[in-house]
């Protein structure tokens, strides 16, 4: 039984804590860069990038005239020095922080829901489908009950009779057709087409 107070071991969350290449820059030219361990590649990219975003902030209407008091060396040297510091040290799972906000980006812009592993709409959220094919199973070959609202078009593969209500003077009663299946005997090849125009509905009882 490992001694609690001498137990050194680590806890390792991905391989990449253990097998992770740091690309440095040691020397330019003859030059030999005044950091003993090396300056690292991402930590150049970072500090172009917070300088550009300096830039930027010192631009706008709001920010522009706080930040531009400050004396010039705190401003331009010694505050980017000082973030870019905490990028290069900060870790996240052992992740440096441009592969977390890569990932909480992809994450924001990429789809949330699935169905069938096809991207599908939020919950709630009324999109026209495509194509929706409905099959018997065991219980019979009847259509289920639906409502469906044009403009579509209804492939039936089954006998079915669609009709529209009429009042006393032969006239279509509102904007419903009613479909009626009544045999069993499955149809050949293409079926039954029923075009629902827009503003009409199907109404399967």
């Amino acid at each position: 039984m490992a001694d609690v107070s001498t137990d050194r071991r680590v806890l390792i969350r991905s391989y990449a804590l253990v097998f992770r290449m740091q690309r440095k820059l040691f020397k330019v030219d003859r030059w030999r860069l005044p950091f003993p361990g090396g300056l690292e590649i991402r930590a150049i990219v970072y500090a172009i990038v917070v300088l550009l975003a300096d830039l930027i902030l010192s631009r706008l209407v709001m920010i522009g005239p706080v930040t531009n008091k400050l004396p010039a060396p705190l401003h331009w040297v010694i505050l980017p020095g000082l973030v870019v510091f905490c990028l290069v040290k900060l870790e996240v799972e052992g992740r440096p922080p441009h592969r977390v906000i890569a990932s909480l980006f992809g994450w924001w812009i990429r789809p949330k829901y699935f169905i069938g592993l096809r991207h599908a709409a939020r919950p709630g959220t009324r999109v026209p489908i495509q194509t929706l094919c409905f099959a018997p199973d065991w219980r019979g070959s009847r259509y289920r009950p639906a409502e469906i609202h044009g403009p579509t078009t209804v492939v039936c593969r089954y006998p079915a009779n669609a009709h529209l209500k009429l009042d006393k003077h032969g006239k279509p009663e509102g904007n419903t057709m009613y479909l009626t299946d009544p045999s069993y005997r499955r149809l050949a090849l293409e079926g039954n087409v029923i075009e629902i125009p827009a503003g009409m509905r199907l109404v399967i009882t």
